[in-house]
C-alpha cells in the first residue's frame, strides 16, 4: 500500500507539472465592444436584441493579445468557450436523430427531436436542439503587421464522427427546412459544401458533460511570433445573455494529456497522500 502510495504521488507530480508547462491565452469577449459602423456598444447587447434574420448585419469586435513565450515554432490550439450552457440536460442530449444525420430516414423522424422536427408541414433538416443552438461565432487572427495567421480545420473533429456518424442525404436537400435558429439560412450557408460533415458542426453536436467546455475551433500550425501583438476578429452572432453564460477564446499549447488540466495531477496528489498517511499512522512513522 505504501509503493502505491508513492506511485500515486509520483504520477499526480508528473501530471501537475506538465499540466504547468502549458502555455495559453484566454480571453473573456462576452462584452466585447463592436467596431462594427453604425452598431454601438457592446455586441453582446446587440445580438440580443437583433433577430435571426438573415439580413440582419453581424456584429464584429476586435480582441488583442500579445503571443507570449512558448508560443513561438509551436502547433497551437484555438478553442472557443462557453460556460453555465447545460449540453448534458437530458432532453436536449436526446434531442436528435442519428439516422437524419446519416442521410437516411428523411420522412421518418426520431421523436427524440421534440419540437424541432417540422415547421409549417416541413421536415426540419438536421432537426434537434443542439443543431437549433449550432455555434455561430467566427473567428481569424491578423498579426499587427496585417499579416493574416494561417488556421487549419482539418480533423479538428473526432474522426469516427466525421468518417461514420454523418452524411449529406442522396436526394439533397429539397423539401426540407433549417433549424429556426439559421433565420432562414441554407445548409450550404451555414455548413459551406461540406454540408452535414462539417467539422465545425460534428465539433458542436458531440455533446459536452459539463455545463462549461472549451471547443476545438483551429489549430494554428507552427505557433505565433514571442512577443507580437495580435488581433482575433470575432464575427459575434451567437447570443450568451439569455442564460447568463460567458464567452472566451483560448489560444493553446497542448501536452500528450491535452490542454492544460489540473485536475488529475490533483486528484492522484490525493489519493497518494491519503494512502501514505494512513500507512504512515498504522506503522508510525509520522
Amino acid at each position: 500500500m505504501l509503493g502505491l502510495g508513492l506511485l500515486l504521488l509520483a504520477m499526480g507530480g508528473i501530471f501537475y507539472a506538465t499540466a504547468e508547462g502549458i502555455v495559453f491565452v484566454s480571453i473573456d469577449y462576452t462584452d466585447c465592444v463592436s467596431v462594427t459602423p453604425g452598431i454601438t456598444g457592446t455586441c453582446a447587447e446587440y445580438v440580443a436584441t437583433s433577430s435571426v434574420d438573415t439580413e440582419a448585419t453581424v456584429c464584429e469586435c476586435n480582441l488583442v493579445f500579445t503571443a507570449p513565450s512558448g508560443f513561438q515554432n509551436e502547433d497551437l490550439y484555438f478553442y472557443y468557450y462557453l460556460d453555465n450552457y447545460y449540453q448534458n440536460f437530458r432532453r436536449y442530449v436526446a434531442s436528435i436523430d442519428y439516422q437524419q444525420l446519416h442521410g437516411e430516414g428523411l420522412g421518418n423522424l426520431d421523436p427524440g427531436c421534440g419540437d424541432e422536427d417540422m415547421i409549417d408541414g416541413v421536415q426540419v433538416l438536421p432537426c434537434g436542439y443542439i443543431a437549433n443552438s449550432y455555434f455561430n461565432d467566427t473567428f481569424s487572427v491578423q498579426a499587427s503587421n496585417g499579416t493574416d495567421v494561417v488556421f487549419n480545420d482539418e480533423n479538428i473533429a473526432w474522426n469516427s464522427d466525421v468518417s461514420f456518424k454523418y452524411r449529406n442525404p442522396a436526394s439533397g436537400f429539397n423539401d426540407t427546412v433549417t433549424p429556426p435558429n439559421w433565420g432562414g439560412r441554407t445548409v450550404a450557408t451555414v455548413l459551406g459544401e461540406s454540408g452535414l460533415t462539417n467539422q465545425d458542426f460534428a465539433v458542436w453536436m458531440r455533446t459536452a458533460g459539463l455545463p462549461w467546455f472549451h471547443k476545438l475551433y483551429r489549430k494554428i500550425p507552427g505557433g505565433l511570433i514571442t512577443g507580437q501583438n495580435y488581433t482575433v476578429s470575432v464575427q459575434y452572432n451567437y447570443p450568451t445573455k439569455v442564460f447568463n453564460g460567458h464567452k472566451e477564446v483560448l489560444i493553446t499549447t497542448i501536452s500528450w494529456l491535452g490542454a492544460q488540466n489540473h485536475f488529475l495531477g490533483i486528484i492522484y496528489l490525493a489519493a497518494g497522500s491519503g494512502m501514505f498517511s494512513i500507512v504512515c499512522d498504522r506503522l508510525g512513522c509520522i
